[in-house]
């Protein structure tokens, strides 16, 4: 679907079997993900990249951080976004947000 940013393995197959769901959920997460209203853009991107590194999803992380940056967040912003989800969540937030923030230093 054109209004998905992006995607991730084995998500779209699942979303273009079901065309009605699929526009629903893109709805969905615009209103939710792409608003400023009440959270600026920028400040969503950032606890998305914290609940990523919560849940130990690198692909996840790497797209939020690519997002947060194009929103205006600095790459100090992004690493204490990592900092604090290490803290609240475990060692592992920091080794999830670490390898994705590397991964998207490594693309630019």
């Amino acid at each position: 679907m054109d209004a998905r940013e992006y995607t991730h393995d084995g998500i779209e197959e699942f979303f273009d079997s079901d065309l009605a769901y699929a526009a629903k959920y893109d709805a969905l997460a615009g209103h939710v993900i792409r608003s400023d209203d009440g959270l600026s853009r920028k400040t969503r991107e950032l606890i998305l990249i914290a609940l990523a590194c919560a849940e130990d999803k690198v692909d996840p992380c790497a797209d939020h951080i690519r997002d947060a940056l194009n929103h205006g967040a600095t790459d100090d912003e992004v690493v204490k976004t990592i900092q604090l989800a290490g803290l609240a969540g475990s060692a592992w937030g920091i080794k999830t947000g670490s390898e994705a923030l590397k991964r998207v230093r490594n693309e630019q």
